[in-house]
């Protein structure tokens, strides 16, 4: 990993729960982590910029953005790429994990992830 992803990844170490930490460190470990950068952007300011690019998309489609229909889109997709597509790469908002027995294959255990 480039020493400046490294970075990012140690400084967000103490925040994370020791489900988020064991998910985290096999990802590392098997090469697919994808550590995200602290660019300083507030969830607000990040809604903003995507609102905002996502109006610029629509408008070079030729939507019209004052229909009813679709003035509050490039709010529901910034809403969509910060709340949900991309919220699975914060370790800090990883979601309660449980391993628990598989009762049909008792040499394995299963890890359940509630939200």
């Amino acid at each position: 990993m480039e020493p400046a992803l490294m970075k990012s990844v140690v400084v967000a170490q103490p925040l994370l729960s020791e489900d988020s930490r064991r998910v985290r460190d096999v990802l590392i470990a098997r090469g697919l982590e994808t550590p995200l950068v602290d660019n300083g952007l507030s969830r607000e300011q990040k809604y903003e910029r995507i609102s905002e690019s996502f109006a610029d998309i629509a408008r070079t489609l030729g939507l019209d953005l004052a229909d009813d229909s679709l003035c509050d889109t490039p709010r529901r997709i910034a809403k969509m790429y910060v709340d949900e597509i991309f919220s699975g790469l914060d370790y800090a908002r990883f979601p309660k994990a449980t391993a628990i027995a598989n009762k049909m294959w008792l040499s394995q255990s299963t890890l359940c992830i509630t939200a």
